[in-house]
């Protein structure tokens, strides 16, 4: 997956690359809108605002689940259905080291075109659990794509679970985040 957006300098050279960020046109705009109300005017004098990463307060964990060939035994033939591969991820952002949002999102490329396209999926619910063992008696759930971690916990400390929505199919991944994972 491509480097972290929040890396770029300059948010407005990554809209115009969204797609290979795996960005939709809305996050785009609402990111630049969100970010043109607290960034600072650069002081070359041209009126551009620029990013730095550490303003933002965002650390984005991108996931790889897995790869998954689709369709049918026949997939080599231009005629039968179905995409060449597929690409899973979870995208983690943790904002100023408290609050989590959780988005899946797939990577297809078409076998005819030879073009990949990116679907996101937020999650629709989300739990935090404390991961001292296999229980889930200490969780935390929230309904929506972001949830505060529980006090006194890192990133490192929960297991994540959420649900998403996807080709009208819900659906539930879990993760957690190694400690030594270093963000995008």
């Amino acid at each position: 997956m491509p480097a972290n957006a929040q890396n770029q300098t300059d948010y407005e050279a990554l809209c115009r690359n969204r797609e290979s960020y795996g960005f939709s046109q809305e996050e785009c705009d609402r990111w630049i809108r969100e970010q043109n109300q607290r960034s600072p005017t650069n002081s070359s004098g041209n009126g551009r605002s620029t990013v730095n990463s550490a303003f933002i307060g965002e650390k984005v964990y991108k996931l790889r689940l897995r790869d998954a060939p689709t369709g049918n035994i026949g997939q080599q033939s231009i005629f039968s259905p179905g995409d060449l591969d597929r690409e899973e991820w979870v995208v983690v952002t943790l904002i100023n080291n408290q609050r989590v949002k959780v988005r899946h999102a797939t990577n297809v490329m078409n076998k005819f075109w030879g073009t990949r396209k990116w679907y996101d999926h937020p999650a629709t619910a989300i739990r935090l659990c404390a991961i001292d063992g296999f229980d889930t008696t200490d969780c935390v759930t929230a309904q929506g794509d972001t949830i505060d971690l529980p006090e006194g916990k890192t990133i490192n400390d929960v297991q994540i679970d959420f649900k998403y929505v996807e080709g009208g199919s819900v659906y539930t991944r879990s993760v957690q985040i190694a400690p030594g994972t270093l963000p995008d």
